[in-house]
């Protein structure tokens, strides 16, 4: 993918341009990785992975908090994305907005963050597919499988963008590993 060899790229500190994402994606296809490969990244990255953000999560005292930290950090990570919690009647959502055209990586982005932002929701409260629904900008004949092969709960597939729907009793439940004080020094 012209980014040097394995090593190279693991030492690297910046993250890859979504050019070289569409590279590294490109040669993992070619030398046969199949639309699963976002999925395995995607659950690669546990929750320590994204640094003070992921620590940030990780303590939150309730999810609710940990959302808002994603809101407002979680570009960092990522400029090509960014999120939006909103409120409703029955609870919240998590929405992951695209900044640009994803091009020919899209589907593999969003199944990399489908499973990251599932594995930062159970980060703070455990499993939770009785009180999320997904909505996921993907056709359900190829991905319906492959995502209840990780997330056993409701999926509207075809959706016009990726949104986890969360209960207000979900959001509330105290988290799981909260420390208060490690939360405040990660924002």
């Amino acid at each position: 993918a012209g980014m040097g060899d394995e090593a190279v790229l693991a030492a690297r500190v910046q993250p890859c341009s979504l050019r070289e994402v569409d590279a590294l994606v490109a040669a993992a296809v070619h030398a046969g990785a199949g639309p699963e490969l976002g999925l395995q990244v995607g659950q690669a990255l546990r929750v320590s992975t994204h640094g003070p953000l992921g620590l940030a999560v990780a303590s939150s005292p309730h999810l609710r908090q940990a959302l808002r930290a994603v809101e407002r950090y979680g570009t960092l990570r990522n400029a090509s994305l960014s999120y939006r919690v909103r409120s409703t009647a029955t609870g919240a959502d998590l929405e992951l907005l695209e900044r640009i055209d994803l091009g020919p990586t899209r589907s593999f982005y969003l199944s990399v963050m489908c499973l990251v932002l599932l594995q930062m929701i159970e980060a703070v409260v455990g499993p939770a597919v009785q009180q999320v629904r997904l909505d996921l900008p993907l056709p359900e004949a190829d991905w319906r499988a492959r995502i209840e092969r990780h997330f056993g709960g409701p999926v509207h597939y075809g959706a016009a963008r990726l949104v986890f729907h969360m209960q207000a009793s979900l959001l509330d439940a105290p988290g799981l590993t909260a420390d208060a004080q490690a939360h405040a020094q990660a924002l």
